[in-house]
């Protein structure tokens, strides 16, 4: 390792510590805290290594080709919107958009000087998205923290995936063809849900599938485009390996996000409890089906909400006025959400163990 790659490892090391303090500790100024230290972290990387002076070649082709995967994004995803239906934004949303922009280009022109003096040192490589993914968590610290509807670590998880994800692209697509891009591709895909005044109605769960997945299919697009760009033979082959190694993450992602979304016929339901053991028991996993009419019978095992708790049971008994009977609790039937189809045995526990471990702290 040479003595310039010895202090960017010094640099990012000291970046990646400064931004977990400034990010999870200090509230000073929360709209713009990492955007200030991504400032300062280039006026010193300039001071230290120089800013980077090359020019991309193919910099406009790129953003054409970045256009048209966005625009094809934007199609599909309102499409969607006709399944889960849409939401209107509120009107101060809007004023968030501003430190984000500035935090995007902050962080991209500091990436692409970091990857330029990188090259292909793998170690350094690894780092440097590593630094970024920290730098985005940090940044999204203040959500983690005022976030109310999910347990802080489980929020954190969710962030998680998309972050590594994008991360991991905009590397990619930096090395490649520099700042411009990537400024370009992620002000529009952070910004839109700021300026659009309607969107697509999608949970948590399904908003963060779908940010993990198109980082993932950007990739296979623009390796395409580049490969192309330098003519080489194998395109073909290696678009093929690209995504056989693609194929099985994505198709798992689209798996959970239709069993956990709730927009779809069937829905997986977590088992917390010991209440239904042997028959089920705390760990498992049910799959229910939501289309159920009137094809509950007696013996049967329901998913019903009870308050808003969401509780599984055994029907006992059908009355006259199609109450589901169950341990002499009277369900009403609008309050049933399906049907017990399936149970899975086990898979359940690594999420109830990140709720039980969150609610020990």
């Amino acid at each position: 390792m040479s003595k310039v790659e010895k202090k960017i490892l010094l640099y990012e090391l000291v970046l990646m510590i400064l931004s977990l303090l400034i990010g999870f500790s200090i509230s000073f100024l929360n709209s713009y805290k990492l955007t200030i230290l991504i400032g300062i972290s280039i006026f010193l990387f300039k001071i230290l290594f120089g800013i980077d002076k090359k020019k991309h070649k193919d910099t406009k082709e790129t953003i054409i080709a970045l256009t048209v995967f966005i625009i094809t994004f934007f199609i599909v995803y309102y499409l969607f919107g006709f399944l889960v239906g849409f939401k209107v934004q509120g009107a101060n949303v809007i004023f968030s958009l501003f430190p984000t922009i500035l935090y995007i280009i902050g962080r991209e022109f500091l990436r692409a000087n970091i990857l330029a003096k990188v090259k292909k040192n793998r170690m350094l490589l690894f780092l440097s998205v590593l630094l970024f993914i920290i730098l985005d968590l940090s940044n999204s610290s203040m959500m983690v923290i005022d976030n109310t509807d999910y347990k802080p670590i489980v929020l954190f998880m969710i962030l998680l995936f998309p972050i590594i994800s994008n991360n991991i692209v905009l590397s990619y697509l930096s090395q490649k063809s520099g700042y411009l891009p990537t400024m370009f591709y992620s002000g529009i895909m952070s910004g839109f849900r700021y300026v659009f005044p309607i969107l697509p109605n999608t949970n948590l769960s399904a908003t963060t599938m779908i940010d993990t997945i198109v980082p993932i299919l950007l990739w296979v697009r623009m390796s395409t485009h580049y490969e192309k760009k330098e003519k080489k033979h194998n395109t073909t082959n290696d678009n093929l390996i690209n995504l056989s190694i693609l194929t099985f993450p994505v198709i798992l992602m689209m798996i959970i996000l239709y069993f956990t979304s709730g927009y779809f016929r069937y829905e997986s339901i977590v088992i917390g409890t010991s209440d239904m053991s042997p028959t089920i028991n705390k760990g498992d996993v049910v799959i229910i089906d939501k289309q159920i009419e009137n094809k509950i019978i007696e013996n049967d095992t329901i998913a019903y909400k009870n308050g808003n708790v969401m509780m599984i049971g055994k029907v006992m008994e059908i009355n006259k006025d199609d109450y589901y009977i169950q341990e002499e609790e009277s369900i009403p039937k609008e309050s049933i959400i399906g049907k017990v189809i399936l149970r899975i045995k086990y898979i359940g526990w690594p999420s109830l163990w990140t709720l039980e471990g969150e609610n020990n702290e």
